[in-house]
């Protein structure tokens, strides 16, 4: 809790010029357009204690429009959770793989078009970045009444120079089928791509295409139409909608659009569109507190 303390203190600092306009003033919502704005009170839902104490990723199913997914990290097991948007919970399904640090997780397209795909990135590494391999898991969305994914594909990769790098973002361009991973640690953060098709059980090498100036980046999503990027850090929501003919990439390297709304959670690193990207969802990790974490939703106006 103190290492996140300080973390969150040095974000304020370093991210406070995308946060702020001049004189210090308090961070509101600006919108691109007349039609690109969120209300800033969220919808809050209770959900049951005990079930997601590591919340690190969050998706929507692209099957039952009513259900969001959930992944935990710190070794929990290889699998997510079903929540309906209520903050209501359905069940766990385990999935053939392994959890060393899975960060965060996407929902959409793949190698079938009609199908849906569920992505768990296992793409952490907080001890001092020992690990030279990373895995993302990608496997077809089942149907309701499934409770083990047998099969699944591991998309292995490895950072230039065989560098290891802690990372807990993961986007998925619906347009191209590219993953994009985003560093979290340094003072401008890397971004790299795994172009598609990416290979499957053949460790490869990421493509890095360059930094951002941000820091402390938790979490992101980009939109099922591929045109809205969101990205988190513990304490603010950044918003991103592409121009013509502009890749993920050029987006992110200029200044965002919008600092979204976000009531601060006590350890939020989650956040995603809803399927229709008419608003998006944070949840936190529970961070040792005697309470469920609540299970946000800020909508567009």
């Amino acid at each position: 809790m103190k290492r996140l303390l300080i973390f969150v203190l040095i974000s304020v600092s370093l991210n406070s010029c995308f946060l702020f306009g001049s004189g210090g003033d308090k961070p509101k919502p600006t919108p691109v357009d007349s039609t690109t704005s969120f209300n800033v009170t969220p919808q809050v839902f209770d959900t049951p204690l005990d079930k997601t104490n590591e919340a690190s990723g969050i998706a929507p199913s692209r099957l039952y429009f009513g259900s969001l997914f959930i992944i935990e990290d710190s070794e929990a097991s290889a699998g997510y959770h079903v929540f309906s948007k209520d903050g209501s919970y359905q069940k766990f399904i385990n999935i053939n793989g392994q959890n060393r640090d899975w960060e965060d997780m996407a929902t959409g397209a793949g190698p079938e078009v009609g199908k849906s795909y569920i992505y768990a990135a296992d793409i952490g590494d907080n001890n001092g970045g020992v690990n030279k391999q990373y895995t993302i898991y990608r496997f077809e969305e089942p149907n309701s009444s499934v409770n083990f994914v047998e099969k699944v594909d591991a998309i292995q990769y490895f950072y230039p120079n065989n560098a290891s790098n802690n990372a807990e973002t993961l986007l998925l361009d619906p347009k191209t089928k590219d993953l994009y991973i985003i560093t979290k640690d340094e003072l401008n953060v890397k971004v790299f791509r795994l172009k598609y098709p990416q290979p499957v059980n053949q460790p490869f090498e990421a493509e890095f295409l360059g930094t951002i100036p941000y820091w402390g980046i938790v979490g992101g999503d980009i939109s099922a139409d591929g045109n809205e990027i969101l990205l988190k850090t513990y304490i603010a929501v950044f918003y991103w909608k592409l121009k013509t003919n502009e890749t993920i990439f050029q987006a992110l390297s200029r200044n965002r659009d919008v600092g979204a709304p976000y009531l601060q959670e006590n350890q939020g690193e989650s956040i995603c569109w809803d399927y229709q990207a008419k608003g998006y969802y944070t949840i936190s990790e529970r961070g040792g507190l005697p309470v469920a974490p609540k299970l946000y939703y800020y909508s567009k106006k």
